[in-house]
């Protein structure tokens, strides 16, 4: 009976996350139509809104279903310890997929415009392209941080996995992590979850933020306890599919 559930649980979670996608891309476009248009606009952010309360909504119910399948994953696990086995293995990838959230010790950088650093930070005071931090120099920092065996790390609060990818916009005034615009003009808060003096101390090396251009001030630090969201990324496999060897 256990096991039925389970596969119905697993399958409205399926099921959800689908309409969790056809949302995400919805909201996409209309954002690239807001951006590239101002005709319709008001209609367009009504539009926006409205997919992404249902989205929220959707979450909430995967978030549910989500509590129940791992019940159930605790309820088979103490039943013996091959299950328990494949359980540790099933949290494993989950952490490494970015489907769980990750708790641990690490460090957090923040990374400021000088404009936000003064007490006038109008939109006025907004820096010039060429100043601009790009996508680049946080796969840089990224980079700097899996070498140092960091193991679940965000930009912003959105999880970076294997099939996160990262870039600038061709006018460089936004920076995208995934599907999730961020601006180079406001603060820049990527967190780290490893052991925290080694991540620290590559921090530390000289060279490692050089990219970063001069008119942002930089700080990291050592966190006992960070938490990083998983991701609300769907993964979905189109043309990959596993080698039968």
């Amino acid at each position: 009976m256990k096991k039925v559930g389970s596969q119905i649980a697993v399958a409205a979670v399926c099921c959800i996350l689908g309409f969790m996608l056809s949302h995400q891309l919805k909201i996409a476009s209309m954002q690239e139509d807001k951006g590239n248009t101002n005709t319709n606009s008001p209609q367009v952010s009504q539009d926006i809104d409205k997919l992404t309360k249902e989205k929220a909504n959707l979450q909430k119910k995967v978030d549910e279903l989500n509590k129940q399948v791992s019940g159930y994953q605790d309820a088979a696990a103490s039943s013996s310890t091959t299950n328990k086995q494949i359980l540790d293995e099933l949290n494993k990838d989950n952490l490494i997929l970015g489907n769980v959230d990750a708790v641990g010790p690490g460090v957090e950088i923040v990374i400021t415009p000088q404009s936000l650093s003064h007490s006038n930070s109008d939109s006025s005071s907004a820096l010039d392209s060429g100043d601009l931090i790009k996508g680049e120099d946080i796969v840089d920092l990224i980079n700097e941080l899996n070498f140092s065996q960091a193991e679940a790390i965000s930009v912003n609060d959105v999880r970076i996995t294997a099939t996160t990818g990262i870039k600038s916009s061709s006018g460089g005034s936004d920076i995208f992590i995934g599907d999730v615009r961020i601006s180079p003009n406001e603060k820049i808060t990527i967190k780290a979850v490893g052991n925290s003096k080694l991540l620290y101390s590559a921090l530390s090396y000289p060279g490692v933020f050089s990219g970063i251009p001069a008119n942002y001030k930089i700080d990291y630090n050592k966190v006992d306890k960070i938490t990083i969201k998983k991701s609300n990324a769907i993964i979905k496999f189109d043309f990959a599919k596993p080698s039968n060897k």
